[in-house]
């Protein structure tokens, strides 16, 4: 069995990171960092798997980091924190069931459209809408005027028990092909030293990066 070939770099996502661009060529690279079973191969040649070159490997690397960040930032959007928002007149609970967000608050968020552009800038067309249909954002009318303003679902609730989480985070990034990569999330990496087989299921997350005409997109929304 041949030694696995692996490239490793450090580059900063929330608190520490670890991005190891695996070989495809070592087939058994793929079975140690995923944790999984060997799957047998449909490729009825050895010559038919897909040997990426080193800038391409490169490349996977820095859009697999800059997405997952960029995901990160929508999780918080969406599940661990969510955007402040203004209180109703006189304290009452919205009659629409929608608080106005706070926009002085909001990290440069100020309209419907500003959450959309940034959910699209990081996922598919379709994981993309799968993501606004959380129904945590809405355009709302203004209680003061008729101004449409982005508005934040009367009933979210925060969930920040996984938040902690992401402040140390390990990527395996894996490119299937020229317009695909898997990605294997592995959360709560004690050191950067830690061994991915050691982690815990609980602890990790898999998705995959294609290429589009925009770029780099996820697949899927993953927490």
């Amino acid at each position: 069995m041949s030694e696995k070939n692996t490239k490793q770099s450090k580059l900063p996502l929330i608190a520490t990171i670890v991005v190891a661009v695996l070989a495809v060529a070592a087939v058994v690279a793929l079975i140690l960092i995923l944790g999984s079973k060997p799957v047998e191969s449909n490729s009825s040649s050895s010559n038919e798997v897909f040997r990426p070159t080193a800038e391409f490997e490169q490349e996977c690397e820095y859009a697999a980091h800059d997405l997952v960040k960029d995901s990160y930032e929508i999780i918080r959007l969406f599940v661990t924190q969510g955007l402040p928002h203004l209180d109703e007149p006189y304290g009452n609970a919205p009659e629409d069931g929608i608080y106005t967000v706070d926009t002085e608050k909001s990290r440069g968020y100020a309209s419907y459209e500003d959450i959309e552009k940034k959910v699209k800038s990081v996922y598919t067309d379709e994981a993309a809408e799968k993501v606004m249909k959380l129904d945590v954002y809405k355009k709302r009318k203004s209680p003061y005027n008729d101004d449409v303003v982005l508005g934040i679902n009367a009933n979210f609730v925060a969930d920040a028990t996984r938040e902690k989480l992401w402040e140390n985070c390990a990527l395996a990034v894996l490119p299937t092909s020229e317009t695909e990569c898997d990605i294997t999330i592995y959360l709560d990496v004690p050191s950067e030293s830690f061994d991915t087989s050691d982690a815990s299921e609980d602890k990790i997350l898999r998705t995959k990066m294609v290429k589009t005409d925009a770029g780099w997109r996820l697949t899927e929304f993953v927490y």
